[in-house]
């Protein structure tokens, strides 16, 4: 069984990742890149295992 953790992204994530496409290292800790698309990241970071995400707006907060 998989365990699910919660990532706290507001120590990784900066306003200049604001509604952008990021790339982060598998523990979630570094922002490897970004971009404004994700094909254009996709390739940047493609030899690397990455977790990719479209960042939050900065200021908008969400609950699932």
């Amino acid at each position: 069984m998989r365990i699910k953790r919660n990532y706290d992204l507001t120590k990784v994530l900066t306003k200049k990742h604001s509604g952008k496409w990021v790339a982060l290292n598998i523990e979630q800790t570094k922002v490897l890149d970004y971009s404004d698309n994700y094909k254009d990241l996709k390739a940047k970071v493609a030899n690397k295992n990455a977790v990719f995400m479209k960042a939050p707006h900065s200021g908008v907060s969400y609950a699932y």
